[in-house]
């Protein structure tokens, strides 16, 4: 590979098939794609280096070689029966054609005119160099420029001496007005005059008291992104503060806050937020997506446009720590072009998958399908198998919709039911609360609830899943609104459906059936979900959801127990160990052990296995033996 250019991505390959080679010969067998590729990200960064252009990590290098490798692996194959077909030869020569463009690893790819890069950016007199091998590539890396060095090393200099300046400034007593530099501050070698000339100067400065808001403000900015302030508004809360407790005065405004003050800040700590986030390594990665109403505009002739369009939008969250990364938009809702959008924003973020070994989501088909998920996408694309964590709280919604819908009818619009229940459900908070049978189960199962962490909806559900066990409906909570009906928020529905069941004096049976389903099982489950949110209680949770369902008449149990099977994602024996490991009881624990030891022997690292929900045992006595192990 030459050294005086920067390497393409054709460049790139025939290095890596020479490394492979070079190998191959010397130790008689072929080499995994891992070792090639930290060989040639090695070589690749060195060259960059020559031409004094920060690059991205050596990881992520790895990975976007890996990445184009397994893209050239993959439209090589079958290539003697493929090589005739006029499709397969455009896509080659659209492939060729590609391979000519710069293998571009600069940490910088902002437009330089508008470059908001930190750190990592591209210098100026290398600026014309990187835009030209992106492009035409007449330039070439020279040898060292001696005077360009010298001055380089002078400019570090004068920052270092200015740095130690700024510093003795900083530090010293605010309260002397000439400042004194004392000869252990500063250690300057002998025979430099400048820095001599520095500590006189040093020696001379007055200490003046600012008239400029110098002071962070981090928790502020924090503050007003968190209830969406707007920079005015914040600053004028803000400095009525420091006016009521004395700090300004129409004397003294120097310590107010205006809202250009706050908009820097702003934007710093939003910076330093994404930075730190950055910087952590992506153990757990969980997405959630949505269609938003998007205003977009539409250029038509010379005109801008605005206009709403409906966009699907996936927001990125990172575990342990809720810490929100960004969210993205795909070309589509399929699973591929989902998974393609979210790679395509780690690459970009330079965020290193190299540790991801969990990925949450709900247990949609899109999300889970075992051949083409987005997450078994995702565990091809990073050649290794991950934990999968769906969601549990979506899990426990669809044994209550389809129980629903078997006994009062299908729906009839977005907030709308055909059957009779479904019908009463819409103006039940106006009945008044009669004699009502109460329904037997114990609350203490419940959990210790810590209501301060809980929404309306949910607070609700609590307090009349109480009154509905107890017997006795408060007046005040008589009055008080349910939730708006929506056929995807299955905890408003279920309040409803007990507010109507405390309403109505003869309940039907189907009414009584939705309503003892309700405290028995779905509102025990959402609660115990609430307060033992940790993975390595999800296989239990998904054992007592079936066990607390037991109560239930055959006929009944048919309806749901399909449902739960289809969602049963933590009766894989994966996540049955995780939870036997955590288990307070020893032998549940020792046995969790030996079983994950036997399994770590018995598996094949170069294969990734297939995540498939296995039979599920529903009369099992403790979650263990949900399934059959082998």
């Amino acid at each position: 590979m030459t050294c005086i250019v920067l390497p393409t991505f054709k460049d790139a390959m025939l290095h890596y098939f020479w490394i492979r080679n070079e190998i191959k010969s010397n130790t008689r067998s072929d080499p995994s794609v891992k070792i090639i590729s930290e060989k040639l990200a090695q070589t690749i960064i060195q060259i960059w280096e020559t031409s004094s252009i920060p690059t991205v990590s050596k990881t992520r290098v790895e990975q976007k070689i890996r990445s184009y490798h397994d893209k050239y692996q993959s439209l090589m194959k079958s290539y003697k029966q493929r090589k005739n077909v006029p499709s397969y030869k455009s896509k080659l020569a659209k492939f060729e054609e590609d391979s000519k463009q710069l293998f571009d690893i600069a940490a910088c790819k902002c437009d330089f005119a508008h470059c908001i890069c930190d750190k990592k950016k591209v210098p100026l007199r290398e600026q014309s160099f990187l835009s030209d091998q992106r492009k035409n590539r007449k330039m070439v890396i020279g040898s060292v420029d001696i005077p360009l060095s010298k001055k380089i090393l002078q400019k570090i200099a004068r920052k270092t001496l200015e740095d130690a300046r700024l510093h003795a400034a900083v530090t010293a007593d605010p309260v002397i007005k000439n400042l004194q530099v004392s000869s252990t501050a500063l250690q300057p070698e002998p025979g430099t005059s400048s820095q001599h000339k520095i500590l006189d100067h040093l020696d001379n400065i007055k200490s003046t008291s600012s008239k400029q808001m110098r002071v962070a403000l981090p928790s502020l900015a924090k503050t007003s992104d968190r209830y969406r302030l707007s920079d005015r508004a914040a600053a004028d809360i803000a400095s009525s503060v420091l006016e009521d407790i004395g700090i300004i005065n129409s004397e003294n405004i120097s310590q107010a806050i205006d809202k250009n003050k706050l908009r820097r800040e702003r934007s710093k700590v939003r910076h330093l937020l994404q930075q730190q986030a950055n910087s952590t390594s992506l153990v757990g990665l969980y997405f959630d997506g949505r269609k938003d109403k998007t205003l977009v505009q539409e250029k038509i002739g010379n005109r801008f446009h605005q206009k709403t369009i409906v966009e699907e939008h996936i927001s990125l969250v990172q575990e342990p720590g809720s810490s929100y990364l960004c969210h993205i938009t795909p070309n589509s809702g399929s699973a591929r072009d989902i998974a393609q959008s979210i790679l395509n924003h780690l690459d970009q973020s330079n965020v290193s998958t190299e540790e991801l070994v969990a990925v949450g989501c709900d247990g949609t088909v899109v999300n889970t399908g075992h051949k083409g998920g987005i997450i078994k996408i995702l565990e091809r694309k990073l050649h290794r198998s991950l934990q999968w964590f769906p969601c549990l709280l979506h899990a426990n919604e669809p044994s209550l919709r389809h129980l629903f819908s078997q006994l009062d009818g299908v729906t009839t619009g977005p907030n709308t039911y055909s059957g009779p229940i479904g019908k009463g459900l819409e103006k039940c908070e106006q009945f008044p609360v009669v004699a009502f049978q109460a329904i037997a189960t114990d609350f203490s199962e419940f959990g210790n609830i810590d209501i301060d962490d809980l929404s309306s909806d949910q607070k609700y559900l609590l307090q009349i899943c109480k009154a509905v066990i107890s017997g006795f409906c408060s007046e005040d909570l008589a009055h008080k609104h349910p939730g708006k009906l929506s056929h995807s928020r299955w905890v408003t529905a279920a309040n409803i459906i007990l507010r109507l069941y405390v309403g109505t004096k003869s309940p039907s049976a189907e009414l009584k059936i939705l309503a003892e389903f309700v405290v028995k099982v779905y509102a025990k489950i959402w609660f115990k979900i609430k307060t033992r949110s940790c993975c390595t209680q999800r296989a239990v949770h998904l054992w007592e959801m079936i066990h607390y369902s037991r109560y239930l008449p055959k006929k009944i149990r048919n309806i749901i127990d399909p449902v739960i099977l289809r969602n049963a994602f933590f009766a894989h024996p994966e996540r049955i160990l995780l939870a036997m490991v955590a288990d307070n009881r020893k032998h549940i624990k020792e046995l969790g052990v030996r079983r994950l030891i036997k399994s770590r022997n018995e598996r094949n690292n170069n294969i990734i296995r297939e995540f498939r929900i296995p039979k599920v045992n529903f009369y099992s006595k403790d979650y263990i033996d949900m399934i059959k192990w082998h």
